[in-house]
């Protein structure tokens, strides 16, 4: 059995130099649960959730030879090239270039790509070996749908921003502004200026004329 690790675009791959004792795979389920009147709790089973793997193992400070480059077509073995921290240098820029990297671990299903959720490591007894667990969660590839306007965000005008800002919910108080009129007030809070007789209705009007900060009831 053997434990790979390949790069985004697999250019770069490390062989675990100690297998680990035990790998955990968790693969789960989306389950929501509901409560009904007839029939009490019932289950709805959606999509499986990310795969996640927890690896736990050591680099040994004596190293052998376990990382490799593809140059060209060659896989070009480097003998005793890396200590342990330069494993765990490895792992830490995978981790921070925000991309998966493929897991394969021989003899197994497992055969996916994954990102490094969590890395912890530190020494014990004075070996200088670096005992290390890896917290792996399976990345699945998507794709954003374009929007109607061909993937273009669209942000509003100043004048829709005012237009929302001055948006008033029936039942509250209206302060007229400059350039207001009975119907433009009827459209901001109804959405049909051709209500505005309500607003006379509503605050006892005699005509259609309003000043500059009387207060309507809407």
């Amino acid at each position: 059995m053997k434990f790979l690790f390949y790069s985004n675009d697999g250019k770069e791959s490390i062989r675990l130099p100690v297998n680990p004792p035990a790998f955990h795979v968790s693969d789960g389920s989306s389950v929501t649960t509901i409560e009904t009147i007839g029939l009490g709790e019932i289950s709805m089973i959606g999509k499986g959730k990310l795969i996640e793997i927890t690896l736990e193992s050591y680099f040994p400070a004596e190293t052998g030879g376990y990382l490799h480059f593809l140059k060209d077509t060659e896989m070009i073995d480097i003998p005793d090239a890396k200590t342990p921290y330069e494993y765990i240098s490895i792992l830490k820029r995978w981790k921070a270039l925000e991309k998966s990297i493929r897991l394969i671990i021989t003899d197994t299903p497992v055969n996916i790509p994954v990102g490094i959720e969590n890395l912890t490591y530190g020494e014990e007894g004075g070996s200088r070996d670096v005992k290390y667990e890896l917290q792996l969660r399976e990345y699945r590839s998507y794709e954003l749908k374009p929007t109607p306007e061909g993937q273009k965000v669209i942000a509003a005008s100043k004048d829709e921003k005012q237009s929302r800002k001055d948006q008033i919910a029936p039942g509250g108080i209206y302060v007229v502004k400059a350039g207001d009129c009975l119907w433009k007030i009827a459209k901001k809070v109804y959405g049909d200026g051709s209500r505005y007789k309500e607003i006379m209705t509503g605050n006892k009007l005699k005509s259609d004329l309003i000043l500059v900060g009387q207060r309507l009831k809407v």
